[in-house]
């Protein structure tokens, strides 16, 4: 089993939502509120199918629903992986 490093998954989150919005990752704040960068319906459906092709699971659309802010993703996903807060 691979051990999840939640910084790194951090980092992988952010460098999806900067490919999708075309904005530097450094800009991303965990605490930006997900509609403050302009992700519409279509762009959180783009952004579920971009989660589930990094991390290999999809993230439940009630659990989607309730996303306010890049910080709640980095929780859903770290939490669904079993993530430390240790470096590999």
């Amino acid at each position: 089993m691979t051990t999840h490093n939640k910084k790194d998954i951090e980092n992988k989150i952010k460098t999806i939502l900067a490919r999708q919005l075309g904005v530097d990752a450094a800009k991303i704040g965990r605490n930006k509120a997900i509609r403050d960068l302009g992700i519409d319906s279509f762009g959180a459906v783009e952004l579920a199918f971009a989660l589930k092709d990094e991390f290999k699971f999809e993230i439940d659309e009630r659990n989607f629903s309730e996303i306010k802010t890049i910080n709640d993703i980095i929780e859903i996903v770290t939490t669904k992986l079993g993530a430390t807060n240790e470096s590999k």
